[in-house]
């Protein structure tokens, strides 16, 4: 669950559903959510280094320190989220840009077909 191509797909629907002009301004988009992937998941696991040689943790009976780690994924996952994967937001773009106007259009555009519903068959 916590490895680079799972968290360079987050990424990559993250972007596409909030600020899809950051995936459309690589050059290479896939090299780029690659390095997205491996930085969150390198990030991941150091944070899950740190917390295990921090004393309160390194000085715990094993049983207790497996589930003190095991209690800490969730929140080094969710450290890794903010930090990387949902970055960068939206409000952090230019909205006064023509770019940026296309890319509400477009969001507004899909949202709306979202709200269609399918077409039964006909008989």
């Amino acid at each position: 669950m916590y490895d680079a191509k799972d968290y360079a797909e987050a990424h990559r629907k993250f972007l596409e559903e909030n600020n899809p002009s950051v995936l459309r301004g690589q050059s290479d988009p896939n090299s780029y959510l690659s390095s997205v992937g491996q930085q969150a998941e390198e990030m991941f696991e150091h944070l899950m280094i740190q917390r295990m040689h921090q004393p309160e943790v390194k000085n715990l009976p094993h049983l207790e320190k497996v589930r003190e780690l095991e209690a800490f994924r969730h929140e080094a996952d969710e450290i890794v989220r903010h930090d990387l994967i949902y970055q960068p937001l939206p409000e952090e773009l230019d909205y006064n840009s023509q770019e940026a106007q296309d890319d509400r259009d477009t969001e507004k555009m899909l949202r709306g077909l979202a709200t269609v519903p399918d077409r039964p068959p006909k008989v």
